[in-house]
């Protein structure tokens, strides 16, 4: 995990004292504009201490923020960039804590609007619901890409064009926008991933590429054959309740041999904090509270 404002790590590096901290996404004197880290040097940078003097590099950690008179996070600055407001959005709409393959009764579904109505309906709440654990989440959004003010709150890491090909190595980075309980389940991409947290917090966990088979993945026939059916996160908690641990040993009993194994890993993330992922490995990702991220996919 490394840190914009905090601290870096890999998998394998998050649970118990060991966490390795680093500062990569701030400015960094020995790298200059035009200059991206060897693979070398990035692996070193991830074990080195974080420098909590030096000045922040993404403008986003407090451009985006916005709190009401009781302190609750509004994301208000977003709403101060050139475009944003009016720009159409995919949400996808579900049950609080529940992914995008819930197959319960008014489960997940995907709507288009303009993003100030998402503010108003699902982190403002203005905007009267029926259900108040449906939530909307503006998920896998390459916003970027079509917002310049956005892109320039947060620039391009240069870890990912520091492969032999370049600025060709970046795929795509997207938006992550969302209230507390937005859930992505557990799934494995087939890019590099460095993952950015810039509002919020949010819980990530995550599982080598060869426990797959206690992941409980759906069928290979099926579009979503990359992702666990695996309902929500408490299955994954190691403080859950009796019922819940129960449930998983009766429907999940492969799911504890993973959880245990090495390289498992769980971390929060916090403003400021950057987890790299990389390819092929399983992970899911909890928002604990009001939350931005931004994440980085390159081959």
């Amino acid at each position: 995990m490394m840190g914009l404002g905090a601290r870096m790590a890999c998998p394998g590096m998050l649970k118990g004292s060991g966490l390795a901290v680093s500062n990569i996404a701030r400015r960094d004197t020995r790298w200059g504009p035009s200059h991206s880290p060897t693979l070398s040097a990035f692996s070193s940078h991830l074990h080195s201490e974080a420098r909590q003097s030096e000045p922040h590099a993404w403008p986003a950690l407090e451009q985006w923020r916005g709190q009401d008179a009781s302190g609750k996070e509004t994301l208000q600055g977003l709403r101060r960039v050139r475009g944003l407001e009016d720009h159409p959005v995919e949400v996808e709409v579900g049950k609080r804590g529940r992914g995008y393959l819930d197959g319960e009764a008014g489960g997940w579904q995907k709507v288009r609007m303009p993003f100030g109505i998402f503010l108003e309906a699902f982190i403002l709440r203005s905007i009267p619901s029926a259900d108040p654990d449906l939530i909307g989440y503006v998920a896998q959004q390459d916003l970027l890409a079509d917002l310049p003010e956005l892109a320039e709150a947060c620039p391009v890491l240069p870890h990912t064009s520091s492969g032999p090909r370049g600025d060709r190595e970046q795929w795509r980075r997207n938006v992550w926008i969302g209230p507390e309980g937005t859930f992505t389940p557990i799934h494995r991409d087939p890019y590099e991933n460095l993952f950015v947290q810039v509002i919020g917090t949010k819980r990530v966990h995550l599982f080598p590429p060869s426990y797959g088979p206690n992941l409980y993945l759906s069928p290979s026939t099926t579009s979503q054959s990359n992702t666990s059916t695996i309902p929500t996160e408490d299955y994954l908690l190691e403080s859950s309740d009796s019922d819940t641990a129960a449930q998983r040993a009766s429907h999940f009993p492969l799911l504890n041999e993973a959880m245990a194994c090495q390289g498992a890993a769980h971390t929060i993330l916090g403003p400021g904090d950057a987890l790299y992922i990389p390819q092929g490995w399983f992970h899911c990702i909890k928002s604990l509270e009001t939350s931005v991220s931004v994440n980085s996919w390159w081959r």
